[in-house]
C-alpha cells in the first residue's frame, strides 16, 4: 500500500481537539503522556471522528483508549480496549485480538 502517512500534531492547550479532528480527520490518533487533561473526552472526542486511539500509557485504556502497549516479563504486549475501539470505529481481527490483552 502506498498510502502516505501524514502526522500533525495538535496542541489541545492552544486548539480544540474537535476542530483539529474535523479539520484534519485523522484515521488514528496518538496519545502522549499528559497532565491537567482528560483522556476520556479525548477518547469521546475520537468517537465522535470515528478515529481510533493509541498510546504508550498503559493505563489510559481503562479511560478509553483503543490501543496501547506495555511491557510484560521484558517484552512488549498489545493492550486493546474493544469497547473503544468499535466506538472509534475500528474492528480488529480475531487473530490479533488473541495475541493481546483484551478489555472489553
Amino acid at each position: 500500500d502506498d498510502t502516505p502517512l501524514r502526522v500533525v500534531p495538535v496542541d489541545i492547550d492552544r486548539e480544540q481537539l474537535d476542530r483539529a479532528l474535523s479539520q484534519h480527520k485523522p484515521a488514528a490518533i496518538y496519545v502522549t503522556p499528559m497532565r491537567a487533561v482528560s483522556v476520556k473526552d479525548i477518547a469521546e472526542s475520537a468517537a465522535g471522528a470515528q478515529a481510533t486511539t493509541m498510546t504508550g500509557v498503559p493505563r489510559y485504556i481503562e479511560s478509553g483508549m483503543a490501543v496501547s502497549v506495555r511491557l510484560l516479563d521484558a517484552r512488549p504486549k498489545l493492550m486493546l480496549n474493544v469497547s473503544a475501539a468499535t466506538a472509534q470505529g475500528a474492528q480488529f481481527s480475531s487473530d490479533l485480538l488473541r495475541l493481546a490483552q483484551v478489555r472489553k
